[in-house]
């Protein structure tokens, strides 16, 4: 089972692009999309970072 992540909807919710939120993190927009979509892992790490980045929690990011 792929984890999906709401990277995009909780940045839209902030009033911020998915790709200003790659580039405060320092990766591709392609990368955070494929997050998005479960073709790609996200590190714990990473989930933190992003959650640093859009002010909640890592888990607020699953999609369950």
């Amino acid at each position: 089972m792929r984890i999906r992540t709401r990277i995009t909807l909780m940045a839209r919710e902030r009033g911020l692009t998915a790709a200003e939120v790659a580039r405060r993190l320092g990766l591709y927009r392609s990368n955070l999309s494929a997050m998005d979509a479960g073709r790609r892992a996200a590190s714990v790490r990473l989930l933190g970072r992003l959650a640093e980045v859009l002010g909640c929690h890592p888990g607020e990011l699953l999609d369950t």
